[in-house]
């Protein structure tokens, strides 16, 4: 894993590659083949909705690695993890040492007990966990170095800003357009400066910074488009048969196939 983890660039420091060597990944994820835990590119499902929808997830290890990158955390930082799992805020802890700190916070309490219980048997009891909605404050959680948001957002909370240090960096996988970036924005003043930005996805956000998106169905269930905001077209449900004619070829002119419609 970790060989592939420096192929894919995602590790770019021996130090946070030392703590994937450390971490026992099996451990946070017990029901789980180890295979799968330990795949790169792999996501692990810890809890979905009453859809079948993914809720709460394990990060791949890719996800992982370039977002510990992209933080920078050095020994002795207080930082504050937004969505909890248990394995990321283990990490975290393995990279602020014994002087520093790191909090994770979630919404959902059945995620938070899972995780408490998952920290403490793994010997990360000094990882404070917390049960609450990030997006409308953080009372009594004082000031962060870095704070690492592990849910896909489309907006940055105020709250969060407030409770970073001057010169703190926040690392956050932000929706724009249909695509997520984690970016890493580092607080100057009143404002953020954007310095890395990663193309990654993430189970969503809830509560009071939940979006809704929009679905478009065309041709029955077989093909949908997604809006993030209210651009959705006016289309009638049927599509306007679009999908019902047969596939056709375009060639170039070298005979060579260009694609299909």
């Amino acid at each position: 894993m970790i060989e592939q983890l420096w192929e894919l660039h995602a590790l770019r420091s021996d130090r946070v590659a030392a703590v994937f060597g450390r971490m026992d990944r099996h451990a946070f994820a017990p029901e789980v083949p180890v295979d799968e835990v330990y795949a790169a590119t792999t996501a692990v499902v810890t809890k979905r909705d009453e859809h079948g929808a993914a809720v709460s997830s394990i990060s791949a290890p890719q996800i992982q690695a370039f977002m510990l990158e992209q933080a920078d955390i050095q020994p002795g930082m207080r930082v504050l993890e937004v969505g909890s799992g248990g394995l990321n805020a283990a990490m975290l802890a393995e990279l602020v040492g014994e002087t520093g700190g790191v909090t994770t916070m979630d919404i959902d309490p059945e995620i938070t007990d899972r995780a408490r219980t998952l920290l403490d048997a793994a010997g990360y009891s000094r990882v404070q966990v917390v049960c609450g909605d990030a997006e409308t404050g953080l009372p009594g959680l004082g000031l962060f170095d870095v704070v690492l948001v592990t849910v896909g957002c489309w907006d940055v909370p105020p709250a969060w800003i407030e409770h970073l240090i001057e010169g703190g960096r926040i690392v956050v996988p932000l929706r724009m357009r249909g695509i997520t970036r984690s970016l890493s924005l580092r607080r100057t003043g009143d404002h953020l400066v954007a310095d890395s930005a990663e193309v990654c996805g993430f189970v969503k956000i809830r509560g009071q910074g939940a979006h809704r998106e929009r679905m478009l169905l065309l041709h029955g269930d077989r093909i949908a488009l997604r809006f993030d905001d209210d651009t959705c077209p006016m289309i009638p449900p049927t599509g306007q048969g679009v999908g019902d004619r047969p596939r056709r070829r375009l060639v170039r002119g070298d005979g060579r196939c260009h694609g299909t419609v």
